[in-house]
């Protein structure tokens, strides 16, 4: 098993099945704005590979696409949690009528 960086958290997770894709987005809880750098992006990446190979096996593993970001400076902010982390910090906020279930 590889080492955990406790600062690191999942902020968005999808799989996208047919053409054999994984999107993930790191939070850094570390960071101001929530960036993880490069190096730490590289390296949840090249450990997630490391962990996929070990139980998959390296040929099926590696027909699995997967790109590791950051949710980027127009990310969704979560209500209520991340108000407490991000509320200082200028925000748009807009409201989608569109998606609101009565």
């Amino acid at each position: 098993m590889v080492p955990r960086d406790d600062t690191l958290e999942i902020y968005s997770f999808r799989v996208i099945a047919r053409s054999k894709r994984v999107d993930i987005r790191l939070d850094k809880l570390t960071n101001k704005y929530g960036s993880p750098s490069l190096d730490e992006v590289g390296l949840f990446s090249r450990n997630l590979n490391i962990e996929l190979e070990a139980l998959m096996g390296e040929d099926q593993a590696g027909e699995i696409e997967i790109e590791v970001s950051s949710p980027g400076a127009e990310r969704l902010v979560r209500v209520p949690e991340e108000f407490t982390r991000f509320g200082e910090m200028p925000m748009l906020v807009e409201y989608d009528s569109s998606s609101v279930c009565w």
